[in-house]
């Protein structure tokens, strides 16, 4: 009996080793890729004019700010408290990266025996990993890379800050419906389920119906958050949309229409009419991504969950 813990930690630790080295090369493969293209990506976005990039951006927000409202919420925040820091640290951080792996690939090259066998071929897992985490340690500018996740650290925390003093009213709304279900629950629904179970269970039932209760009062505050949410971003992402609008007709020959949104109210008129729009949209979506977009966007959802489970484990 005693044997059996140790076992399973021999065998865990022998999977590891036999992932080593399939999970380098994936990583070998495909991170210089997802560099590559998020620094094209963030070129495209540096050259767009501003005009164009704000009526995207209103477009964006009038039909999906109701899909990741804490999402969002978290991108304003960063785009305000710090984005010059978090591009700066993530080009750093990418550049550190891209610099392991050119060396990892010409690490995987050598073959000193000769036989014809690359060396990291022929070593068991775990020599493999001490191997390649000597070349990161070797190859890595330790001080860039403290200053690097220094500065996410600090947006982070500016985020966060700035989502739970936003976010707030979710937790006490969510704490207040718990309270007022949880009395004519525990006085009326305990006791009449209390005989299903056996009785040395009986203590479990006022708690687990307690984590019950939290649960749905949780979602329902997150669903009225994410209608006002939906609401305020469609308004934000109309204005956006129709000030950019009057600024672009006005240089493309439609001097009649002033580039000035304070100039006239044709921007709030159709500003209206966007976020009515966009509202509407997002409800007859029940806030949530259509198919076959939410498969690709799913990365967004992992991020809305942790965003929001940072956001209520924070009170």
């Amino acid at each position: 009996m005693t044997a059996k813990p140790q076992d399973d930690l021999t065998k865990a630790a022998e999977m590891i080793q036999n992932l080593a080295g399939p999970v380098l090369a994936g990583a070998t493969f495909l991170i210089p890729h997802i560099i590559n293209l998020s620094r094209k990506g963030y070129k495209v976005y540096e050259k767009l004019p501003h005009d164009y990039l704000q009526l995207l951006t209103g477009v964006v927000f009038c039909l999906a700010g109701g899909f990741y409202p804490a999402l969002f919420a978290a991108v304003e925040a960063a785009r305000i408290g710090g984005f010059d820091t978090l591009v700066n640290a993530c080009s750093a951080l990418s550049s550190e990266a891209l610099t392991i792996i050119e060396a990892s690939k010409k690490d995987d090259k050598i073959d000193k025996d000769g036989d014809g066998i690359a060396d990291v071929n022929q070593i068991a897992g775990n020599d493999l990993i001490i191997r390649k985490t000597e070349l990161i340690l070797s190859k890595m500018n330790p001080e860039k890379v403290n200053e690097a996740i220094s500065a996410l650290y600090k947006v982070w925390l500016s985020v966060l800050a700035v989502l739970v003093v936003q976010f707030a009213r979710v937790v006490t709304m969510s704490l207040t419906i718990s309270e007022f279900v949880s009395k004519p629950l525990n006085k009326y629904v305990t006791p009449a389920i209390l005989p299903a179970f056996p009785k040395e269970y009986h203590r479990w039932v006022p708690v687990v119906l307690n984590w019950i209760v939290k649960a749905f009062a949780m979602s329902i505050a997150w669903y009225i958050q994410t209608v006002v949410s939906a609401l305020s971003s469609a308004m934000r992402g109309g204005l956006l949309v129709s000030r950019s609008l009057l600024k672009l007709a006005n240089k493309n020959g439609w001097k009649f229409i002033p580039a000035n949104h304070e100039e006239t109210n044709i921007d709030e008129f159709l500003a209206y009419g966007m976020a009515a729009l966009g509202f509407l949209f997002q409800f007859s979506m029940n806030f949530a991504v259509p198919f076959p977009f939410n498969i690709l966007l799913f990365p967004f959802e992992l991020a809305e969950m942790f965003l929001k489970y940072q956001v209520a484990s924070s009170k």
